[in-house]
């Protein structure tokens, strides 16, 4: 493999096509920087072979051997530095949790947060060569605890509760294990600023909001266990599952998107940032009592 040749480089995971990690990688290529973008499949990233400074490596963050295999690649390339690790490599969960299967959920963890951790630990190095930036994608679901949604948006009964909130808008909620990985991963985030903040690192956690991926594109085949004490409430949980709740107007285009995360990024922003559709609104709505909170979501999530 050749030098890096630009003066920045990126290694992002989680870069298949249709995915916002896919948009990241286009956009700070467009910008200058040399690439790393990684995936689980190489044949999933080939819209992004022919582009100039970009390296694609498979890349499966639950195995520590090819962590290693990529951490060797990338070394190599940038004779030991890496000015941005982003960490967006994810999968969704959507299942009440009486009805979550243990090892499922553990296998969900080990993707979100302890994929997430072993990058962290293994590139740190590289990272702390260049002073640079840590990026943990996250999400609104590790603010927001909505069982599921149904197509009575909990926004449209905040607003009928409270007055204050009009527009039609859809909560883009993962309901409990998935919302609590990134729970997990948010506070780690926050732990890892202040850790690495004496060796001239960032970390910035991007709190995501509704964005347009294939994220659930694999929940055709959802449906609840036998004699689930949910099954009155299947449809609207199965609409979350599949994401059929969500009006695709509604969803801030993954470009936009990428293009917002890298500006804060290359700004040097650390902490927390906001992006997607609804983002902002749901920072607003964690200022919120948690009763009045709990009220809407049961409402507008059916579970009362």
């Amino acid at each position: 493999m050749s030098k890096v040749k630009t003066a920045k480089s990126v290694l992002i995971t989680g870069c298949s096509a249709g995915g916002s990690g896919s948009a990241l990688a286009e956009v700070f290529q467009k910008r200058g920087l040399h690439v790393f973008a990684t995936a689980r499949t190489l044949s999933k990233m080939s819209h992004l072979k022919d582009l100039p400074n970009v390296t694609l490596l498979e890349l499966e963050v639950t195995s520590s051997q090819s962590i290693a295999a990529a951490l060797d690649a990338v070394n190599a390339q940038t004779d030991g530095k890496l000015d941005y690790l982003v960490n967006n490599a994810g999968q969704s969960m959507v299942m009440p949790a009486l009805d979550t299967d243990i090892e499922e959920a553990k296998k969900l963890f080990d993707v979100n947060f302890w994929g997430v951790h072993a990058m962290t630990q293994a590139f740190a190095p590289l990272v702390i060569a260049a002073k640079g930036t840590i990026v943990n994608i996250c999400s609104i679901s590790g603010y927001v605890n909505a069982p599921w949604m149904s197509k009575l948006t909990s926004w449209s009964t905040i607003a009928v509760y409270y007055g204050f909130l009009r527009s039609l808008l859809i909560l883009w909620t993962n309901i409990g294990f998935y919302g609590a990985s990134k729970a997990a991963l948010m506070s780690q985030s926050e732990t890892m600023r202040l850790e690495l903040a004496p060796f001239q690192v960032k970390v910035l956690a991007v709190v995501s909001g509704v964005v347009d991926t294939n994220i659930m594109s694999h929940g055709d085949n959802w449906k609840l266990p036998p004699g689930s004490l949910y099954s009155k409430v299947s449809e609207a949980i199965e609409a979350r599952a599949t994401g059929a709740d969500v009006n695709p107007s509604q969803k801030m285009d993954a470009a936009k998107f990428a293009n917002k995360v890298a500006s804060d990024i290359l700004g040097g922003a650390s902490g927390r940032t906001w992006r997607g559709s609804i983002a902002s609104m749901v920072w607003l709505l964690t200022l919120l009592p948690t009763s009045l909170m709990d009220k809407a979501m049961l409402s507008a999530t059916k579970v009362e």
